[in-house]
């Protein structure tokens, strides 16, 4: 398209464009919730609300998704370790209380 500069963005409380769409993918300042209007439109949404904007963040989300995943994976693993501390807390503690009744036997 000869002139596909059609986008405006509403940030640091000021309008700026207009800006293409390879423009915007590239500009780090945007995120989905960047209000945006599309020239000859007076209503400002947030970019993740337009259709044609959509793949902007594709690759963020995709990395999104993708540290999700592995953190549930870490989260599943069964954790390799003793016996959890305050198990071995009350373990020592009832020895203890076991041990001074027998020694304080009448």
């Amino acid at each position: 398209m000869l002139n596909d500069r059609i986008w405006y963005l509403f940030i640091d409380d000021r309008e700026e464009g207009p800006y293409s769409k390879a423009e915007l993918k590239f500009d780090r300042r945007i995120t989905p919730s960047t209000l945006a209007r599309k020239e000859g439109s007076l209503s400002w949404l947030p970019i993740s609300f337009y259709k044609e904007l959509e793949d902007l963040f594709e690759k963020e989300r995709e990395e999104s998704d993708s540290l999700s995943e592995n953190m549930q994976s870490e989260l599943a693993m069964p954790l390799e370790t003793g016996p959890p501390l305050l198990f071995f807390i009350v373990l020592v503690l009832i020895s203890l209380l076991y041990f001074y009744l027998l020694v304080n036997r009448e």
